[in-house]
């Protein structure tokens, strides 16, 4: 049986220094697995050798794929995790002073994920950030209201892998893997949702997400957006196929198949690509217009929405 309570699985690409933050953070202990896959870094050998010398509980392996991919880093990872838990970082962020002892009374539980707070902050300020806001918001209504409305918003819309602990029998069991694609953590937390038969939320501080220019989530490119696009449809089939009617509305599936086709449609996507979801949206089985939830004012109150994303968010 393993000696490891948990794994902590971290992919790396290019930021050893920022990877040395993260790793200080977490306590050597040798009941905890500490996992960093490389995803064929540029020439940081160097500096990844000289982080296994000074970290010497840490295994560091390097991804077999050709493709730069978080989520097949972590299924690297997750093939080696020995721990009754899995906990999934960021080379770029980090843990919190004293977050161990935080989540340490949940070791000998039967939950299947526990939940706990982030905070952010931005590097080239060092003021706080805004990444987790929508995550606190979040897990504070179901923290303050615990309801069937608030838990499944935070099974199916808390979509970072970073913000949670896994019991490892639920991942191994059920064969929850992730994608190669560049929106990795949302199906992968959306399964995990779906099989989870208990989950906790622990209304404490446990994990600092990082903010600067460089990040995936500032930049939003065509390829990226498109992906999260595709993504976003194949939750909403998952959903769909598993949540009976009157709790799509929890989630904000009501009428997601309107809003994707003409939020993409007024970030400038064309008719082409506008198209091509509605043929993935058939595919899925989600209807672009759910009669049910046909609210009128709800329906011009998210094209409006839209219109104003159009201008806050770049797409290149």
């Amino acid at each position: 049986m393993s000696e490891y309570v948990l794994s902590i699985i971290i992919p790396h690409y290019n930021t050893p220094k920022l990877l040395d933050k993260m790793l200080s953070s977490i306590p050597k202990r040798n009941d905890i697995q500490v996992i960093v896959v490389d995803d064929n870094s540029d020439l940081c050998g160097r500096e990844l050798s000289e982080l296994k010398a000074k970290y010497g509980n840490i295994e560091m392996y390097t991804s077999p794929y050709s493709t730069h991919s978080t989520g097949l880093c972590r299924n690297v990872g997750i093939e080696r995790a020995c721990g009754r838990w899995i906990m999934f970082g960021d080379a770029d962020d980090y843990y919190v002073e004293g977050w161990l002892e935080k989540i340490e009374p949940f070791f000998d539980s039967d939950y299947d994920l526990l939940y706990f707070l982030p905070t952010s902050v931005d590097l080239e300020t060092g003021k706080c950030g805004t990444r987790h806001e929508m995550y606190v918001g979040k897990m504070q209504e179901y923290l303050h209201n615990p309801c069937k409305e608030s838990e499944l918003v935070l099974r199916y819309d808390v979509a970072s892998v970073c913000l949670k602990m896994h019991s490892s029998r639920l991942i191994k069991e059920e064969c929850i893997r992730f994608e190669e694609n560049l929106a990795e953590d949302t199906l992968f937390s959306v399964e995990c949702g779906i099989k989870a038969k208990r989950i906790a939320c622990l209304g404490e501080t446990i994990y600092c997400i990082t903010q600067h220019s460089g990040s995936k989530t500032c930049t939003v490119s065509k390829e990226l957006y498109d992906q999260r696009v595709k993504v976003k449809i194949r939750k909403c089939g998952m959903l769909h196929r598993v949540l009976p009617a009157k709790d799509l509305p929890c989630v904000g599936l009501e009428n997601a198949g309107l809003q994707i086709l003409y939020t993409a449609f007024a970030d400038g996507m064309g008719f082409r690509k506008v198209f091509e979801y509605g043929k993935l949206l058939k595919k899925e089985n989600v209807p672009i217009i759910n009669r049910r939830f046909c609210n009128p004012f709800m329906l011009v109150r998210k094209l409006f929405s839209s219109m104003h994303n159009r201008f806050t968010r770049r797409i290149r």
